[in-house]
């Protein structure tokens, strides 16, 4: 059993840095991974990799800061 099974996280920032570190930690720890952020070519190389470690992520591109 994992730890965030049953679990949705938004993860505003997810492309890249500190957000993307805890897309991949949260994803591999069962939760279902929102990703948000600026740089859709960032958000999707991420989404990416999470997919492709057999996890669950989708995303969105968006501006928070407003």
């Amino acid at each position: 059993m994992y730890r965030f099974s049953d679990c949705h996280v938004v993860v505003p920032g997810g492309g890249s840095g500190i957000g993307k570190a805890i897309a991949l930690r949260l994803s591999s720890e069962g939760a279902l991974v929102t990703l948000l952020g600026r740089n859709v070519d960032k958000l999707v190389k991420t989404q990416k990799e999470i997919s492709m470690a057999g996890w669950n992520a989708s995303y969105f591109q968006c501006d928070i800061r407003n």
